[in-house]
């Protein structure tokens, strides 16, 4: 397999498009194990162009979740490029693709469930290389290089973002491999993204602490409450860092309410909170100190 022929038209520019290689199975059922080695190794190339990986991400993700099938063809035309689909094994002969052997396909450490799963994190986290193996095993089905790529890319298209969290959301409940590939997704990116929203909720505003009645916040206050309106008015609130427009991104940004965000991280760390306590009863010793003068 190593040294077989790199597919015809892997990915060719015409005057207003590149057209790159969309794998499709003939049978999901039957050939889904073949595309998903072959888009995989395809993908894993070392000299595979940025369009070319994209379009091969685009394959994975159709064939393990059909219906993101149409997002990810727009999306993908909006990057331009044309997909040029190429159904297996019926056309690889024609299309110089040698097929891997059913012992080829079994031999994967990667399943279903590993495979959607890093494809997920890396439209949407933020993985470099540095930081690759807090979010994904190494080594993964796609590395750290085809993260940034297909995050930079494909990644900041809002309508797959939305598409792919629906399916999520959609799929916790299925009892078969992508349900609980979707159930483990859907816990493990919840609230992502939002740790300054979420200290101030839960630490002052769910406990109704008296900070945010203080008159000297209310600015701030103030603009947390239209924080907490966007995010509620969202679909899916937990979600709500990935499937939000940038004006509303701004909104949860704690620049917006700095002071109220900083009392509640010292109220949420034990360490900061003895920390505090204790700088204030110094404060409070020196001024005792001052009046017995």
């Amino acid at each position: 397999m190593e040294n077989s022929p790199k597919p015809k038209s892997s990915c060719s520019s015409s005057k207003d498009l590149s057209s790159c290689t969309f794998f499709r199975a003939d049978d999901l059922v039957a050939n889904g194990p073949t595309v998903l080695h072959i888009a995989l190794k395809e993908a894993n190339r070392s000299d595979v162009t940025p369009n070319q990986l994209c379009t091969h991400f685009a394959s994975l993700m159709a064939l393990m979740a059909p219906e993101l099938n149409r997002v990810f063809n727009s999306a993908l035309l909006d990057l331009g490029i044309r997909c040029n689909e190429v159904k297996l094994p019926s056309q690889a002969s024609q299309n110089n693709i040698t097929l891997p052997t059913s012992s080829e396909c079994n031999k994967s450490k990667w399943g279903l469930v590993e495979i959607f799963a890093c494809c997920v994190f890396m439209l949407l986290k933020d993985i470099t290389p540095s930081t690759s193996s807090q979010v994904i095993e190494h080594p993964g089905p796609l590395g750290a290089r085809q993260a940034e790529i297909v995050r930079s890319k494909l990644g900041q298209s809002l309508a797959v973002r939305k598409a792919v969290i629906d399916f999520i959301v959609k799929s916790i409940g299925n009892i078969d491999l992508m349900g609980k590939a979707c159930w483990f997704l859907y816990n493990d990116l919840s609230w992502s993204g939002m740790e300054v929203f979420n200290c101030v909720k839960d630490t002052l505003f769910l406990t109704n602490s008296p900070l945010m009645t203080d008159p000297s916040l209310t600015r701030e206050v103030s603009n947390f409450n239209v924080a907490v309106e966007a995010v509620v008015g969202c679909k899916h609130p937990r979600f709500f860092s990935f499937i939000s427009e940038e004006s509303q991104l701004a909104k949860i940004d704690g620049n917006k309410f700095p002071t109220v965000a900083m009392f509640a991280r010292i109220m949420n760390d034990e360490d900061l909170m003895k920390i505090w306590y204790e700088s204030i009863q110094r404060v409070r010793r020196a001024f005792v100190a001052n009046l017995g003068r």
